[in-house]
Protein backbone atom coordinates (compact mmCIF):
# COMPACT_ATOMS: atom_id res chain seq x y z
CA UNK A 1 0.00 0.00 0.00
CA UNK A 2 1.51 3.27 -0.99
CA UNK A 3 0.97 6.61 0.93
CA UNK A 4 -0.82 8.98 -1.10
CA UNK A 5 0.95 12.65 -1.63
CA UNK A 6 -0.11 15.40 0.59
CA UNK A 7 -1.88 17.90 -1.57
CA UNK A 8 -0.95 21.88 -0.57
CA UNK A 9 -4.68 22.58 0.68
CA UNK A 10 -4.90 26.45 -0.39
CA UNK A 11 -6.89 29.21 2.22
CA UNK A 12 -10.06 30.24 1.81
CA UNK A 13 -8.75 33.50 0.73
CA UNK A 14 -6.52 31.62 -1.84
CA UNK A 15 -9.74 29.83 -3.16
CA UNK A 16 -11.82 32.88 -3.28
CA UNK A 17 -8.92 35.17 -5.63
CA UNK A 18 -9.37 34.70 -9.62
CA UNK A 19 -5.64 33.76 -10.99
CA UNK A 20 -5.85 37.13 -12.83
CA UNK A 21 -6.45 38.75 -9.33
CA UNK A 22 -3.19 36.08 -7.95
CA UNK A 23 -1.24 37.82 -10.78
CA UNK A 24 -1.87 41.29 -10.60
CA UNK A 25 -0.71 40.69 -6.71
CA UNK A 26 2.34 39.19 -7.62
CA UNK A 27 2.80 41.73 -10.25
CA UNK A 28 2.84 44.40 -7.08
CA UNK A 29 4.80 42.69 -4.83
CA UNK A 30 7.51 42.34 -7.80
CA UNK A 31 7.26 46.24 -7.82
CA UNK A 32 7.50 47.00 -4.71
CA UNK A 33 10.49 44.36 -4.23
CA UNK A 34 12.24 46.29 -7.41
CA UNK A 35 11.54 49.59 -5.91
CA UNK A 36 12.92 48.71 -2.56
CA UNK A 37 16.35 47.43 -4.07
CA UNK A 38 16.43 50.31 -5.95
CA UNK A 39 16.30 52.78 -2.93
CA UNK A 40 18.88 50.39 -1.48
CA UNK A 41 21.05 51.44 -4.18
CA UNK A 42 20.63 54.94 -4.62
CA UNK A 43 21.35 55.42 -0.72
CA UNK A 44 24.44 53.08 -1.27
CA UNK A 45 25.35 55.91 -3.96
CA UNK A 46 24.18 59.09 -2.03
CA UNK A 47 26.37 57.68 0.74
CA UNK A 48 29.97 56.87 -1.43
CA UNK A 49 28.87 60.56 -2.67
CA UNK A 50 28.80 62.26 0.55
CA UNK A 51 32.17 60.85 1.64
CA UNK A 52 33.94 61.92 -1.78
CA UNK A 53 32.67 65.24 -1.87
CA UNK A 54 33.91 65.91 1.80
CA UNK A 55 36.71 64.75 1.06
CA UNK A 56 37.54 66.89 -2.11
CA UNK A 57 36.99 69.89 -0.05
CA UNK A 58 39.66 72.72 1.01
CA UNK A 59 39.86 71.95 4.95
CA UNK A 60 37.90 75.12 5.50
CA UNK A 61 35.25 74.03 3.60
CA UNK A 62 35.58 70.74 4.64
CA UNK A 63 34.81 71.54 8.55
CA UNK A 64 31.59 73.80 7.43
CA UNK A 65 30.29 70.83 5.37
CA UNK A 66 31.32 68.23 7.99
CA UNK A 67 29.11 70.30 10.59
CA UNK A 68 26.37 70.69 8.24
CA UNK A 69 26.26 67.23 7.85
CA UNK A 70 26.62 66.03 10.93
CA UNK A 71 23.54 68.73 12.32
CA UNK A 72 19.65 68.12 11.62
CA UNK A 73 19.84 68.73 8.05
CA UNK A 74 16.17 69.59 5.97
CA UNK A 75 14.56 67.49 3.28
CA UNK A 76 15.39 68.11 0.14
CA UNK A 77 13.02 70.34 -0.66
CA UNK A 78 15.13 73.34 1.46
CA UNK A 79 17.86 72.59 -1.18
CA UNK A 80 19.98 76.04 -1.65
CA UNK A 81 21.38 77.00 -4.90
CA UNK A 82 24.48 79.47 -4.25
CA UNK A 83 24.78 80.71 -8.04
CA UNK A 84 27.99 82.39 -7.13
CA UNK A 85 29.83 82.72 -10.18
CA UNK A 86 33.08 82.46 -9.75
CA UNK A 87 32.71 84.71 -6.58
CA UNK A 88 34.38 83.51 -3.31
CA UNK A 89 32.24 80.56 -1.59
CA UNK A 90 31.02 83.61 0.71
CA UNK A 91 27.65 82.86 -0.05
CA UNK A 92 27.18 79.70 2.12
CA UNK A 93 24.61 80.98 4.00
CA UNK A 94 24.86 80.15 7.55
CA UNK A 95 22.19 77.60 8.84
CA UNK A 96 21.96 79.03 12.42
CA UNK A 97 20.57 82.12 10.75
CA UNK A 98 17.88 80.46 8.84
CA UNK A 99 14.40 79.14 11.11
CA UNK A 100 13.88 75.44 10.08
CA UNK A 101 10.59 74.58 8.94
CA UNK A 102 8.86 71.48 9.25
CA UNK A 103 8.63 69.62 6.04
CA UNK A 104 4.48 68.30 5.16
CA UNK A 105 4.23 65.08 3.04
CA UNK A 106 6.73 63.77 0.54
CA UNK A 107 8.85 65.42 -1.63
CA UNK A 108 7.97 65.77 -4.91
CA UNK A 109 11.68 65.62 -6.42
CA UNK A 110 12.98 62.53 -7.16
CA UNK A 111 16.40 60.92 -5.53
CA UNK A 112 18.78 61.65 -8.20
CA UNK A 113 17.72 65.80 -7.28
CA UNK A 114 18.64 65.14 -4.07
CA UNK A 115 22.27 63.40 -4.73
CA UNK A 116 22.54 66.43 -7.26
CA UNK A 117 21.49 69.74 -4.87
CA UNK A 118 21.68 68.03 -1.44
CA UNK A 119 24.93 66.31 -1.24
CA UNK A 120 27.80 67.51 -4.22
CA UNK A 121 29.43 71.17 -2.84
CA UNK A 122 30.48 72.08 -6.65
CA UNK A 123 27.95 71.19 -9.84
CA UNK A 124 27.03 72.72 -12.91
CA UNK A 125 23.67 74.26 -13.51
CA UNK A 126 21.93 75.90 -16.45
CA UNK A 127 19.08 78.44 -16.06
CA UNK A 128 17.55 79.90 -18.95
CA UNK A 129 20.56 79.39 -22.14
CA UNK A 130 23.69 80.29 -19.19
CA UNK A 131 25.45 77.15 -17.95
CA UNK A 132 27.42 77.69 -14.68
CA UNK A 133 29.69 75.13 -14.71
CA UNK A 134 30.67 75.15 -11.05
CA UNK A 135 27.91 76.11 -8.72
CA UNK A 136 28.07 76.45 -4.70
CA UNK A 137 25.42 73.87 -3.13
CA UNK A 138 24.73 75.26 0.42
CA UNK A 139 24.03 72.04 2.37
CA UNK A 140 22.83 73.86 5.35
CA UNK A 141 19.92 76.40 4.93
CA UNK A 142 16.92 77.16 3.11
CA UNK A 143 17.62 80.09 0.98
CA UNK A 144 18.47 80.15 -2.66
CA UNK A 145 20.86 82.78 -3.60
CA UNK A 146 21.44 84.35 -6.71
CA UNK A 147 23.92 87.40 -6.91
CA UNK A 148 23.25 90.95 -8.57
CA UNK A 149 25.77 90.46 -11.05
CA UNK A 150 24.09 87.11 -11.95
CA UNK A 151 20.75 88.30 -11.80
CA UNK A 152 21.64 90.89 -14.22
CA UNK A 153 23.68 88.74 -16.93
CA UNK A 154 20.67 86.18 -16.88
CA UNK A 155 18.55 89.11 -18.10
CA UNK A 156 16.50 88.74 -15.13
CA UNK A 157 14.44 92.01 -14.38
CA UNK A 158 10.69 91.31 -12.56
CA UNK A 159 12.33 91.05 -9.34
CA UNK A 160 10.45 92.12 -5.70
CA UNK A 161 12.35 94.68 -3.86
CA UNK A 162 12.79 93.39 -0.36
CA UNK A 163 15.67 94.31 1.90
CA UNK A 164 16.71 91.30 4.05
CA UNK A 165 20.18 90.69 6.25
CA UNK A 166 21.00 87.09 5.45
CA UNK A 167 23.98 85.79 7.70
CA UNK A 168 27.26 84.31 5.48
CA UNK A 169 28.61 81.14 7.09
CA UNK A 170 32.05 83.28 7.48
CA UNK A 171 29.59 85.49 9.65
CA UNK A 172 28.84 88.23 7.36
CA UNK A 173 25.96 89.63 6.88
CA UNK A 174 24.76 90.47 3.06
CA UNK A 175 21.77 92.89 2.14
CA UNK A 176 19.26 90.81 -0.28
CA UNK A 177 18.28 93.79 -3.07
CA UNK A 178 15.04 91.75 -3.41
CA UNK A 179 12.90 88.36 -4.12
CA UNK A 180 12.94 86.37 -7.85
CA UNK A 181 10.52 83.87 -8.05
CA UNK A 182 9.70 80.98 -10.59
CA UNK A 183 13.11 81.02 -11.94
CA UNK A 184 13.53 77.76 -14.63
CA UNK A 185 16.65 75.65 -12.99
CA UNK A 186 17.98 72.43 -15.13
CA UNK A 187 20.31 70.62 -12.09
CA UNK A 188 21.71 67.36 -13.80
CA UNK A 189 18.72 67.05 -16.41
CA UNK A 190 16.14 67.75 -13.36
CA UNK A 191 14.37 70.85 -14.44
CA UNK A 192 13.49 72.72 -11.15
CA UNK A 193 11.29 76.43 -10.61
CA UNK A 194 12.80 77.93 -7.53
CA UNK A 195 13.04 81.49 -6.33
CA UNK A 196 16.12 83.40 -5.44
Amino acid sequence: MQPTPVQDQASPTDQAMSPKKKEQLAAEVERVQQRIRSLIREANILLSLQEQSVAMLSPVCKEFVVSQLAGDLHPPQRLVLALSGLEPPRNELSSSGTSAQPSSGDSPMDLRAVRACYILPMIPIRTGDVTFPRVLVDTGSGINVMSNRIRIKLGYQRMVPQTTKLPMANNMLVWSVGVLTSVPVVVEGIRLIVSF
